[in-house]
């Protein structure tokens, strides 16, 4: 089972992967290795101190983008695709949105947009990984502003702030638009959406095996067959 998993902040991505994980573990004895670091400034796949995290923080843009540029293509290299049971939490789709807005690098103008390097990363998964799965997380703008409200990120990129009112709902918007964008334009050919809006984790796990369903690998069925 290989995935990508990416969404707005607060839509669950990340808490929906640990979740696949869990289940994947408990089905069919997987051994899922989750790869969450591809939103800045956690590009590191280890805790990193608030020291680090903030040096990182004041470091040039274009510094920042070589980071990130060597993080996505490191998980691009055809033996790291061919590995089993893995999720990339966000992967192309945080850096085609994330980019441009957040992090000062990648909008149409400048030099490696964000959005062409994503297809070039799509272009290499699709051929090397063609059963790679996209997954893409939303929920409703007044559910992730709920979110925000109630667990701020300590250093999120959505930011809660003084403009918790018309301001962040329309930023929040904008955001979920764009994902919407990239993920839909996405070179990946299987792709399926689940919304948390209204969900529990439990629950987006259960939607999430039934589109699935039709992507499982004769590997996997074998697999849920004899843990059972």
């Amino acid at each position: 089972m290989r995935l990508i998993v990416a969404g707005c902040e607060y839509s669950g991505a990340s808490t929906l992967s640990r979740a696949i994980g869990e289940w994947a573990k408990k089905t069919m004895g997987a051994d899922m290795k989750i790869y969450d670091s591809f939103m800045l400034p956690y590009f590191l796949p280890l805790d990193m101190t608030e020291e680090e995290l903030e040096q990182f923080d004041v470091l040039p843009k274009h510094l920042k983008q070589v980071f990130q540029w060597h993080n996505l293509a490191s998980h691009t290299m055809p033996d790291a695709l061919k590995k089993d049971d893995y999720i990339l939490v966000g992967f192309q789709l945080y850096e085609a949105v994330y980019a441009p807005l957040y992090y000062g690098y990648g909008r149409p103008w400048d030099y490696a947009e964000a959005v062409g390097l994503a297809r070039h990363y799509e272009v290499e998964i699709m051929e090397s990984m063609p059963s790679l799965v996209q997954v893409l997380v939303k929920a409703s703008p007044d559910a992730i502003a709920k979110r925000m409200e109630d667990d701020p990120h300590e250093h999120g990129l959505l930011q809660s702030g003084p403009h918790v009112g018309a301001e962040i709902k329309g930023e929040i918007g904008h955001v979920l638009e764009r994902f919407e964008e990239v993920a839909s334009q996405s070179l990946i050919r299987r792709k399926i959406t689940i919304d948390t809006t209204n969900a529990t984790v439990d629950e987006s796990v259960v939607q999430f095996v039934k589109q699935f369903d039709r992507y499982f690998s004769s590997h996997d069925l074998v697999r849920i067959l004899a843990h059972r």
